[in-house]
C-alpha cells in the first residue's frame, strides 16, 4: 500500500452488549403481627443499573394485589380477610418489562 494520504483507518472495538440489572433493595413492612380488620404498608425500593425503575408489584402469597407504573409509588396496604400467614413479595419493574 501507499504510503501516501489515500489510506484511511480506523478500528472499531466491540464488547459484551451491558444488560439492564434491576434488584429489591428493601421490602419492609409496617408490622409482622396483627388482628383480623387491622391492614399493614408495606415500603418497596429498587435499583436499577442500566435502565429505570418504573414500578413495583406487590404480591402476596403469589398472588398480584398492586401494580404501581412509577418508581415513586413504591407503598401499598394491604388488609387481610382472613386469619393465617401471608408471604409479600415484591417484583420491580423497568423500561421494557
Amino acid at each position: 500500500e501507499a504510503t501516501n494520504n489515500t489510506t484511511c483507518v480506523k478500528t472499531l472495538k466491540v464488547t459484551e452488549e451491558v444488560k439492564p440489572v434491576l434488584v429489591c433493595d428493601s421490602l419492609d413492612v409496617s408490622d409482622t403481627e396483627i388482628e383480623l380488620g387491622q391492614s399493614i404498608t408495606l415500603t418497596g425500593k429498587g435499583k436499577a443499573t442500566n435502565t429505570k425503575v418504573t414500578g413495583y408489584i406487590f404480591r402476596v402469597n403469589g398472588d398480584k394485589f398492586k401494580e404501581t407504573n412509577k418508581a415513586s409509588e413504591n407503598i401499598a396496604v394491604f388488609k387481610p380477610t382472613k386469619v393465617g400467614e401471608y408471604t409479600f413479595k415484591l417484583v420491580v419493574k423497568g423500561e421494557n418489562d
